[in-house]
C-alpha cells in the first residue's frame, strides 16, 4: 500500500455529507452566548478501503476530545460529528488494515462555509434540538 498521507485527507463541512439539502443546524451554547454548528469531519481519498479506524484528537475543550471511529459498511469515510462554536486543529491518528499510524493534521474550515452562507438564499439556516 502507497502511504495514506498522500492519498487520505480530513474534511470538515456544516452540511451533511451526501445530502443535496443546504441546511447549517446550529444552537446556542447553554450558559453562554456562543453558537454551537454541527459539523461534519470526515476522510476522503483513494486509500479509504485500507483504513481500520480514524482516532480524532480534538481541541481539549471539548468533552471527550479523543474520539475513535471504526471504518464499517455504513461509515465508510470514518465520519464523525461534532458540535462546535469555533476552528481549531485536530489531529486523525488513522489506522491502517495492517496496523500502521498515520497522523493527519487538519484546520477546521466550516467557519468560512458559514460567513458564506449568510448570503446565500439557497441555505437554509435551522436551530437543532440539544438531541439533535
Amino acid at each position: 500500500m502507497s502511504n495514506l498521507v498522500e492519498q487520505l485527507r480530513v474534511m470538515d463541512t456544516p452540511y451533511e455529507p451526501g445530502s443535496q439539502d443546504r441546511i447549517i443546524r446550529f444552537r446556542a451554547l447553554r450558559g453562554k452566548s456562543a453558537t454551537l454548528y454541527k459539523i461534519w469531519v470526515y476522510l476522503e481519498g483513494s486509500s479509504l478501503p485500507f483504513v481500520n479506524k480514524v482516532t480524532y484528537i480534538l481541541h481539549p475543550t471539548f468533552p471527550e476530545p479523543e474520539r475513535i471511529v471504526t471504518r464499517t459498511i455504513t461509515n465508510q469515510n470514518c465520519q464523525l460529528v461534532i458540535w462546535a462554536w469555533g476552528t481549531f486543529t485536530l489531529q486523525a491518528v488513522v489506522e491502517d488494515k495492517q496496523g500502521k499510524l498515520t497522523r493527519l493534521d487538519h484546520y477546521l474550515t466550516f467557519g468560512e462555509e458559514i460567513t458564506s452562507a449568510q448570503n446565500d438564499p439557497n441555505v437554509k439556516f435551522e436551530k437543532a434540538r440539544y438531541n439533535d
